[in-house]
């Protein structure tokens, strides 16, 4: 078993491969920065999600020097938080993203997963279904970035954008390579406990951070959401598709009964 996982140095991504490294399977590492010492065994490719050439170039390679089935599942984990560009945000965190899921989603095998790591902060996508659906539907991904900047005006709403624009992703493409078994779905964790919470704090201010923990008793764990992860590459979850699987402790289940509220709770 051979898995792809994007954001492989750390948080989310680095928990996920070394589950799957325990549990035998093959994996190749994709990030910007340089492998953990403890991936002797995993395959690892240098690749700059904010660059949209590099990335091009990595999905075209492994698209030429593939045979069709090699990767028995696609983990779409890497991402940044909601500081700094905008822009960047945006093609890190979804048209790069999409760009890898529609590039090699044909080289999974049959029966193979497709996994993207969005966030609680899609949880309310389909309020604006229709302009999310548009960004996600065109093609040329440097149109699709400025689409998608066109709805955002500051880093922290072009995080939210980018996570409500992967759940509409997948409802949009699950069914694309479904005749042959592959699922796509994704993964919505709440707080998490990762190398990016400084920068969270930074973008969405302590009392937004500490929402989750103080709902639901504490923050969520890398391997938590690295065991959801890996479910969803087994057998058991092969009726599962099209699906975003919240990962809080049951914060947006909360907030969608109106037991709690962000405005409430900040008062």
């Amino acid at each position: 078993m051979k898995a792809l996982i994007t954001g492989a140095a750390s948080g989310i991504g680095l928990a996920t491969a070394r589950l799957f490294l325990r549990e035998g399977w093959q994996v190749v590492g994709l990030d910007r920065l340089d492998p953990p010492s403890d991936f002797a065994h995993a395959g690892w490719i240098h690749c700059d999600l904010a660059e949209p050439s590099v990335v091009s170039a990595t999905c075209a390679l492994l698209a030429d020097t593939n045979v069709a089935g090699r990767f028995d599942t696609l983990v779409i984990s890497a991402g940044v938080a909601g500081v700094g560009d905008p822009q960047r945000i945006l093609q890190i965190n979804f048209v790069s993203a999409r760009h890898i899921v529609r590039t090699l989603s044909p080289l999974v095998r049959d029966g193979g997963s497709v996994t993207i790591v969005s966030s609680g902060a899609g949880w309310r996508w389909m309020d604006r279904k229709e302009a999310l659906l548009c960004v996600v539907r065109e093609p040329n991904d440097a149109r699709s970035l400025a689409m998608a900047a066109a709805q955002c005006g500051s880093a922290s709403e072009a995080y939210n954008c980018s996570k409500e624009l992967l759940c509409a992703l997948v409802a949009h493409d699950c069914l694309a390579h479904w005749p042959r078994g592959v699922r796509l779905n994704s993964v919505s964790p709440g707080s998490i406990d990762t190398p990016l919470i400084p920068d969270f704090i930074a973008s969405m201010g302590k009392d937004a951070m500490h929402f989750s923990r103080e709902t639901v008793g504490r923050d969520g764990t890398c391997d938590e959401i690295g065991e959801v992860i890996a479910f969803l590459a087994t057998s058991k979850a092969s009726w599962i598709n099209g699906a975003d699987l919240k990962v809080d402790g049951g914060l947006t289940g909360a907030l969608s009964g109106d037991v709690v509220s962000f405005e409430g709770w900040a008062n």
